[in-house]
This record gives structure tokens, C-alpha cells and sequence, in this order.
């Protein structure tokens, strides 16, 4: 008997259900039986990861030349800061995000 591999093609259908049945509880050897896949194929859509598609975006703030506080009491609790107290880059930084 001839065993070659063959390359399986998850459709838009096996994707879905696939999906369906995983938030349902069904466990990937049942998923891969009721949908008539090897087992391989199955748990391959679940831990497939490309690396292009999950890139960081590099971010570069810059860095902070004044102290956060004046004095030693202040260290223990978190900085607050006025609108007119950030940079230019920070406020960019701050409508780009929000």
C-alpha cells in the first residue's frame, strides 16, 4: 500500500465548524471525525502560527529627563500630569491611541 501525503485544504465550512465545535467542548479527535479530517489537520488549525501576521510595531517614546517628583514623599504614590504638562510626541502619541 502507497502512503503519500497528501496536502489536506481546510475549506470556509471545516473552519467554521471546526471553530463551532471547539466552543462547544468537543474534543479535536471527535471535531476531526465528525468532519472527516485526519486529527493532524485539526490541531494543526489550532496551533498554526505565522509570524508575519504577529509582528510587534515598534514604539519609540523617547525618554523622561525630569524626575517624577520633587521630593522624597512623593515617591510612593503614582504621578499626575495636566494636559499642558505633556510634549508634543506624547500628545500625538495619546490621539493616536485613543
Amino acid at each position: 500500500m502507497d502512503k503519500r501525503r497528501t496536502k489536506i485544504t481546510i475549506t470556509d465550512y471545516h473552519r467554521k465548524n471546526i471553530i463551532l465545535l471547539a466552543q462547544e467542548g468537543v474534543p479535536i479527535p471527535k471535531i476531526a471525525k465528525k468532519l472527516y479530517l485526519p486529527v493532524n489537520a485539526v490541531r494543526m488549525f489550532f496551533t498554526k502560527w505565522n509570524p508575519q501576521k504577529h509582528k510587534p510595531i515598534p514604539t519609540c517614546l523617547g525618554a523622561k529627563t525630569e524626575p517624577y517628583s520633587d521630593n522624597e514623599d512623593d515617591y510612593g504614590f503614582f504621578p499626575t500630569y495636566k494636559w499642558e504638562d505633556l510634549s508634543q510626541s506624547e500628545i500625538n502619541v495619546y490621539l493616536k491611541q485613543n
